[in-house]
């Protein structure tokens, strides 16, 4: 079994470059999607709990009011 070197990618070459290239992108990609997906989580989170606690003290001070 004797490798030779060529300064020409071979075809099997070619094809090694080519997945590994669009595993990287594909890769960076989800992550980037995984990250936006939890940014669109946290800030659904946030605003729920901002909008529980307005409720909570409208809610509050409109029975003290009452009061």
């Amino acid at each position: 079994m004797s490798v030779v070197q060529t300064s020409n990618l071979s075809l099997t070459e070619w094809v090694v470059v080519v997945v590994v290239v669009v595993v990287v992108v594909v890769a960076v990609l989800a992550v980037r999607i995984v990250v936006v997906i939890l940014a669109i989580v946290v800030v659904v989170v946030l605003a729920e709990i901002i909008i529980v606690v307005v409720v909570v003290v409208v809610v509050v001070v409109v029975v003290a009011v009452v009061i």
